[in-house]
């Protein structure tokens, strides 16, 4: 696996909403049990996800929800999809760039930009040498009936993360020590994006995959506010009294 080569399912589903051509709300919901209803729908509430009070800087590019989990036999074993599928319940993703993607002088240098003017993700080129801060922060939260399910997606996740050169694993502070993260870089220049992930089973049934990537200067105790707001939304609107 190359370093520009985008990781995990959630970069699969951001992918697919942008080429779509933006920000998107697809997919029709499956039909759930009543003890898993609830809780899907609240993980996976717009007013849950990531949003733009946390980034008021940032522009939304993705706004998606699916109710298949978007793996292949070609990303895993055929057996071990299938399980995944079966508890699969729900998911939703949601995505910012910063707004200074779209002004000038980079939508006018053409570099990096699709013809119609928008931002090639990864972001590259001038302005992350120029704002080596955060660039791009993405949040995807899948919803599953049994504990299995997160799990193994986590590990999933964990594994292609594993397949980066020079992948480091900081340590995030106290309450979150327990949770994964990876730090890593998309490309051998200063111009390519840093690229800090965050992985954590919430409850029992609730994995949370947080994508935040930026400059040299993007730091991970500078992105645990963003942290602190997705996994404390979570925890306090939809597990206070659920599994």
């Amino acid at each position: 696996m190359t370093r520009v080569q985008v990781l995990g399912v959630m970069q699969l589903v951001v992918v697919a909403v942008l080429a779509a051509g933006g920000i998107a709300s697809c997919s029709q919901p499956r039909q759930l049990t009543s003890a898993t209803a609830e809780l899907a729908s609240c993980a996976t509430s717009p007013t849950v996800l990531m949003n733009g009070r946390w980034l008021p800087t940032f522009k939304q590019v993705v706004l998606n929800s699916f109710s298949h989990l978007p793996i292949h036999e070609v990303h895993a074993p055929a057996t071990s999809v299938s399980q995944a599928q079966k508890q699969f319940q729900r998911g939703a993703t949601a995505g910012y760039v910063t707004a200074l993607a779209y002004s000038v002088p980079y939508v006018s240098s053409g570099a990096g930009y699709t013809s119609g003017g928008g931002p090639l993700l990864p972001l590259q080129g001038p302005i992350v040498v120029q704002h080596p801060g955060l660039l791009e922060a993405y949040e995807l939260v899948s919803v599953f009936s049994g504990r299995t399910g997160a799990d193994w997606y986590q590990q999933f996740v964990e594994r292609s993360i594993s397949a980066v050169p020079d992948v480091a694993h900081p340590s995030l502070p106290a309450p979150y020590r327990s949770y994964y993260a990876a730090l890593y870089t998309l490309g051998s220049t200063p111009s390519y994006e840093h690229e800090v992930r965050v992985e954590a089973v919430l409850g029992s049934r609730v994995e949370v995959d947080l994508a935040f990537r930026g400059g040299a200067g993007m730091t991970v105790a500078g992105l645990m506010p963003l942290v602190d707001h997705a996994i404390t939304a979570i925890k306090e609107a939809c597990l206070a009294q659920r599994g």
